[in-house]
């Protein structure tokens, strides 16, 4: 895969064409001011973009803006981060196209990355003295925020060049393990080929696979999505994960664009034994069991208050209509005691994921097994 449409995600007006362009004058040959200042300027990662990457040496590179004629000029780029970098770290002729606002630029230059060839855009505000590097096929997201100055950048082509050549390796293998913010283990993911489906694994308290499941692959920019089959699957529908190749974070989306919702994770090379796996998928359940049981011995109780009315016991959707988006997954009855309070029987439908807890609650919590209702 190479990352053909990173400028697509950012701006569809940035075109991809690895050759030098000279950038003209706002009059044509008629001007005598150029477009851009010559000059050399230093791309020195931001603070706020620390952690984007979790592997290798820190983002950098340069700007080198040479006169050309008709009052235009020449602009190359070089780029050294640990997922992608211009061809052997060097300078490359940069296409240059106005960005949105006056005075801020596109530049589209070729890039290498852990699965090829491919392009990327910087956007370039001289004035500000500031460049980003997006890199996930969402606006706004996993971008490299660049201070731009005079200073050169340290040069890290050899340690970028390293880096990238053992992402190649990792991603022509293309077994990776699933880790959350904890480094617990939550998933695996193998790459299988052109010619045959990935394979997708999830396992913790939230989601699950039954083991290793074939997925659907789509390319978006710098990301690869998988989307899969997975437990809970209360409307039929499929879970998805965008992974960034340059980086290998991970996030499970919640909606369209970036959410503060948003679930992420990180892939590093590895894989599971089948004993490891079984392991990992049975600490999972025990915790999505664990963190259902309380669900209920929250929410069965206020249930067992609500549908309890002067003429009986009503059902959960005659009491509030929000109570079955709470109950999604569960088939619930209701039952007036002998003391006139009600019981509610909380049934998985199907059995999955999440939802394996069958008992009896009352308004004061869940019925010990002995003292369930009898009959239907």
């Amino acid at each position: 895969m190479v990352i053909e449409a990173m400028e697509a995600a950012v701006d569809r007006s940035v075109v991809s064409v690895w050759r030098r362009m000279v950038l003209m004058g706002a009059i044509g040959c008629g001007s005598s001011e150029p477009v851009l200042s010559p000059g050399s300027f230093g791309l020195h990662q931001a603070a706020a973009s620390a952690t984007t990457f979790s592997h290798g040496p820190e983002p950098s590179g340069a700007i080198v803006v040479t006169p050309a004629g008709c009052g235009g000029a020449e602009v190359q780029v070089q780029l050294w981060t640990p997922g992608l970098m211009t061809p052997g770290g060097r300078l490359v002729g940069a296409e240059v196209t106005p960005a949105t606002a006056e005075g801020e630029f596109w530049l589209s230059f070729p890039v290498v990355t852990g699965l090829g060839d491919g392009s990327a855009a910087l956007w370039w505000s001289p004035g500000a003295e500031l460049a980003r590097l997006p890199l996930g096929g969402r606006p706004g997201e996993l971008e490299v925020q660049f201070d731009v100055g005079a200073d050169p950048a340290i040069d890290q082509s050899q340690s970028a060049s390293e880096a990238v050549s053992q992402e190649a390796d990792f991603w022509s293998e293309g077994a990776f393990l699933l880790e959350d913010a904890d480094g617990r283990n939550v998933g695996a993911i193998q790459l299988t080929g052109a010619d045959s489906p990935p394979l997708v694994g999830v396992w913790d308290a939230l989601w699950l696979t039954d083991g290793m499941v074939k997925a659907l692959r789509a390319d978006d920019g710098g990301d690869l999505i998988l989307q899969f089959v997975v437990q809970p699957r209360i409307q039929g529908e499929e879970a998805m994960l965008r992974i960034n190749v340059a980086t290998r974070k991970v996030v499970v989306p919640t909606a369209p664009n970036p959410d503060g919702l948003d679930r992420w994770l990180l892939a590093r090379p590895g894989v599971l034994t089948e004993r490891e796996m079984a392991t990992a998928i049975d600490s999972a359940v025990e915790r999505a069991d664990t963190a259902e049981r309380a669900w209920v011995e929250t929410y069965g109780p206020k249930l067992a208050a609500a549908v309890r009315t002067p003429d009986g016991c009503v059902a959960p959707e005659a009491a509030d209509p929000s109570w079955p988006l709470l109950l999604a997954g569960y088939s619930v009855t209701t039952r007036a005691d002998l003391d006139g309070s009600c019981v509610v029987l909380f049934e998985p439908s199907p059995m999955q994921h999440r939802r394996r807890f069958k008992g009896w609650v009352t308004e004061e919590g869940l019925l010990d097994e002995a003292h369930w209702p009898e009959g239907p």
